[in-house]
């Protein structure tokens, strides 16, 4: 009996801790939970809005990933709700974008066309949201919705977000399904894309570039995933886009010898280049390998790996104008002309590049930079050739005439 006290404050605390628990859930989600579930793994169907969901997500940020299974468990009228009716201070939340496209998606993979015919007759963002879902799902049923959506909101501008969904969708589905786009939409659903980024496992590149080989500036980095998967194959469709294209960049080769050189292998892309660049049907292919080196493709890759794997004395040179570069830090042009064979070619190169960067009107500031940079490689260098100092008082001089 002395021990009644304690054993009734036990039950008190635990009788207290489960109804402030439950109070908890029935704020976190806007109504009371049923008594048997965990609101967080069975939420409720009713009374449940985003506003609930994004307040779960901030009070569970852990779980905030099993958010796309939460808004799975909603009715389709509650879909519904969430795309028609957010507040305004919803809409200022960085994550908003984020929950109502995938409301959107979940929306359109349960109703198919029905929710385009209902987005259509509300205001405009809910029938951008699900015709973006719709057209990366099913292209030919959202085109002429889309069509339709264009000749009354007037955003003609908008067509590019559309295509990039098809796009994503359908490269995720396969090259077929990329070739089948195309019967869909034309080759105007290329106009302002970005280029590809992901594809599947199995993904058919042959497929792919046997259709779209006029449009390999938005398909690089898919040639780039080739090269590294089947580079014979990949280098067979170069050679066939070079015949076609006549050009080394319309061909696929810097994208090519990107994919080979990915993960310290440098050297080995620019021995395949040396050894079996005379097999593509047009002239000079190393004259663009600069661009290896250049802002968008170099920062990770090595101009001294580069210089080791290239035989021809030229293509070496070629390689350096991608880094001789006034707005890049002079030590990255650096690394890869100590790789050059000696002081002359070194010298050369220099000179060779101010020339061709000084030529026709540039501003006093531009030149006195450019002059700045050029002197700099060549103090940092420390190169003792013959015509070094020459080319230090042209630089000089050239700088000062402007």
């Amino acid at each position: 009996m002395k021990n009644l006290p304690i054993i009734l404050l036990v039950i008190c605390g635990m009788a207290a801790g489960l109804f402030f628990g439950d109070y908890a859930r029935i704020r976190m989600y806007g109504r009371k939970a049923a008594s048997n579930s965990n609101p967080i793994l069975a939420a409720p169907r009713k009374g449940y809005d985003l506003d609930s969901l994004l307040e779960w997500k901030s009070l569970d940020p852990a779980g905030g990933s099993e958010i796309v299974d939460e808004i799975k468990r909603l009715d389709s009228n509650a879909l519904q709700n969430l795309l028609a009716g957010p507040n305004e201070e919803l809409k200022l939340r960085s994550d908003f974008p984020l929950f109502t496209r995938e409301v959107a998606a979940e929306l359109y993979r349960r109703e198919g066309e029905g929710c385009l015919q209902w987005a259509a007759m509300r205001n405009y963002e809910p029938s951008r949201l699900l015709l973006l879902a719709a057209v990366k799902e099913s292209p030919e049923i959202a085109k002429p919705w889309i069509e339709r959506y264009q000749k009354a909101v007037g955003r003609e501008w908008e067509k590019g977000a559309f295509y990039r969904a098809a796009i994503d969708g359908a490269s995720n589905r396969g090259a077929k399904d990329l070739v089948k786009l195309k019967d869909v939409f034309g080759e105007e659903m290329w106009n302002g894309v970005a280029p590809i980024v992901r594809v599947r496992e199995d993904f058919d590149f042959a497929l792919f570039y046997s259709q779209f080989f006029t449009l390999n500036v938005r398909s690089q980095l898919i040639m780039s995933r080739w090269a590294r998967s089947d580079p014979e194959a990949a280098w067979q469709m170069v050679g066939k886009l070079a015949a076609i294209t006549g050009n080394a960049r319309t061909s696929g080769l810097l994208s090519f010898l990107e994919g080979m050189a990915l993960g310290g292998n440098e050297k080995a892309a620019a021995c395949w280049f040396s050894e079996r660049a005379h097999e593509l049907p047009i002239p000079n292919p190393g004259r663009d390998l600069g661009e290896l080196l250049r802002c968008s493709r170099g920062m990770t890759l090595s101009a001294t790996r580069w210089m080791e794997g290239l035989k021809d004395p030229k293509d070496r040179l070629n390689l350096m104008e991608g880094v001789i570069n006034p707005v890049e830090n002079p030590l990255i042009a650096v690394e890869g002309l100590r790789a050059l064979d000696s002081d002359k070619d070194r010298v050369w190169i220099v000179g060779y590049n101010f020339a061709r960067m000084s030529r026709g009107f540039v501003s006093p500031d531009h030149s006195a930079n450019l002059s700045r940079y050029f002197l700099r490689l060549l103090e940092m260098l420390d190169v003792s050739a013959e015509g070094a100092d020459r080319l230090k008082d042209y630089i000089r001089e050239n700088a000062g005439e402007r």
